[in-house]
């Protein structure tokens, strides 16, 4: 299954394009609210520019990047390239993972970006330009379109480069379904946050997965220790501890549906204290991560919520300072007369006699 088809590769391809469908349509919407309807088109010809560039610019990325795997390194020295590789992929899976969960209030963030690009023109007395709705659009489209290169040679590593293209495809087929749902529903992605809770989890899957066959590329050229035969005249942490491979074998020409498991959840049939290390140490990670994030409150959100400012009326008075006489400014407040005992308390009176007496001494 991994030799035709990379589940990651897909994963990552949705991701990017809808995040790339959710710029769009903001920027769609912000076009209708400003009443620039003729300047629709240019976010459009600025998206599939952004678009194009960066399937070319992938393309030779790519390419240059096999040549150099099959090229430069040779034995051992590939393996030990291709187990980094699979180290950060699984690095770049699992920070795509924690993206992907922060999903709530993901369109009013770009909304906000778009904005305050608008309000800087609008300030000037100026409407937005064709060319700045184009950059816009552009640049944004670009970046995720490089970002998804970048996220796909990592998870190239150690996978048929055939596995790519095809998943590719699929990832971007959806992400332009499920974008387009999104529009012209007037959901948000906050209405799919299950989707992508169970997207992030299958990645989070993956990664271990990743982390654990990297770990053991490590162990095949003797990093941890001999690693050969027999089996008991290894270290402790390179001994085989199963071998379900006569029943349950990870190659996917002998079993597709444990070929499957293996590509998505990491699982293998054969294992040893080594790989046990690296798989679960990699869920601990991930769950301290987890936690640390829900305490702070910013696990499926962009950031902790900021309290509201205080308005002008929970704000402390200061009392003002006047001339005897003098009525008071406008909307301040007059303290009630004092009476009786408290006005003496006070040393105060109320019959005016203080005011005179100080009056006749400053004369």
């Amino acid at each position: 299954m991994q030799d035709i088809f990379s589940v990651a590769a897909m994963f990552i391809l949705f991701r990017e394009t809808l995040e790339a469908a959710v710029i769009i349509s903001v920027m769609l919407q912000l076009c209708t609210k400003l009443k620039l309807h003729t300047l629709k088109k240019w976010v459009w010809a600025g998206a599939l520019s952004g678009v194009g560039l960066a399937i070319l610019l992938g393309i030779v990325f790519i390419c240059l990047f096999y040549v150099a795997q099959q090229q430069v390194f040779k034995g051992s020295g590939r393996t030990i390239f291709e187990a980094f590789l699979m180290l950060i992929a699984s690095a770049m899976i699992t920070l795509l993972a924690m993206m992907m969960l922060k999903y709530k209030g993901y369109e009013e963030k770009w909304q906000a970006k778009l904005q305050r690009a608008s309000d800087a023109q609008t300030s000037k007395g100026r409407t937005p330009g064709w060319w700045q709705i184009f950059l816009m659009a552009f640049a944004n489209t670009l970046r995720e379109g490089l970002e998804s290169v970048v996220f796909l040679c990592g998870v190239s590593a150690g996978v048929d480069p055939r596995s790519i293209p095809l998943a590719g495809i699929v990832g971007i087929i959806l992400g332009i379904i499920v974008g387009v749902a999104l529009y012209y529903t007037g959901k948000s992605i906050s209405d799919i946050g299950w989707f992508m809770i169970i997207m992030s989890v299958l990645l989070f899957f993956i990664g271990a997965g990743l982390t654990a066959r990297g770990i053991t590329y490590f162990q095949f050229v003797g990093w941890f220790g001999y690693y050969g035969y027999p089996n008991s005249a290894r270290p402790w942490q390179n001994k085989q501890l199963w071998d379900w491979s006569s029943c349950c074998s990870m190659d996917v020409t002998k079993n597709k549906f444990f070929g499957l498991v293996s590509a998505l959840f990491g699982y293998t049939d054969s294992g040893t204290a080594i790989w046990l290390f690296a798989y679960f140490g990699y869920w601990l990670e991930v769950a301290v991560v987890l936690v640390i994030r829900a305490a702070r409150g910013t696990l499926l959100t962009a950031g902790k919520k900021k309290p509201a400012a205080k308005r002008p009326a929970d704000l402390p008075t200061v009392k003002e300072v006047t001339a005897p006489g003098t009525p008071p400014s406008p909307g301040a407040k007059v303290p009630a007369p004092l009476n009786g005992d408290a006005a003496h308390t006070n040393g105060t009176h109320t019959n005016g006699k203080t005011a005179e007496t100080e009056l006749t001494s400053a004369k």
